[in-house]
């Protein structure tokens, strides 16, 4: 698991600083406004590595384990949640807020043992509140809708 979480994370942070690559990090002794992104990006990659060594360390005890991680289950539960965040990231500009909060907690829902009627329902109602919050109560710049309900 510590192999699938790692790999994951290092291509969160490539993914992350690849998206950041062309923002100022320092100029005239200020922070640019690539700075944090590129950070964070960074420090992704590092916990990324951490746990790609401690799950390649487990590899040899767990060859045999019987709890060890089996592909039809764990695996694509995890691949599901950071499916998500890829997915939100990928609609969060042409698909709008809502959308893209609909689209990622649905799809990370699946990960878990909820119905597809709860998944749909919370999803509805975090997409309503997060764009309630973020667009109408702090003001921020992104599309609410997607490009063809605008």
């Amino acid at each position: 698991m510590n192999m699938l979480a790692g790999g994951s994370l290092l291509a969160l942070a490539a993914l992350v600083l690849a998206a950041t690559w062309d923002l100022a990090k320092l100029g005239n002794g200020e922070i640019g406004p690539g700075f944090f992104p590129a950070l964070c990006g960074v420090l992704l990659g590092v916990v990324g590595l951490v746990l790609l060594a401690l799950g390649l360390r487990e590899l040899p005890a767990r060859r045999d384990a019987p709890g060890r991680l089996r592909v039809g289950s764990d695996a694509w539960r995890a691949a599901a949640v950071t499916a998500s965040a890829l997915l939100f990231a990928l609609l969060l500009k042409s698909g709008g807020l809502a959308l893209a909060v609909l689209a990622a907690v649905w799809l990370s829902t699946r990960a878990g043992e909820v119905s597809h009627r709860t998944a749909l329902v919370l999803s509805a109602a975090l997409a309503l509140v997060l764009t309630a919050i973020f667009i109408g109560g702090l003001g921020l710049h992104m599309p609410a809708l997607p490009v063809f309900l605008r």
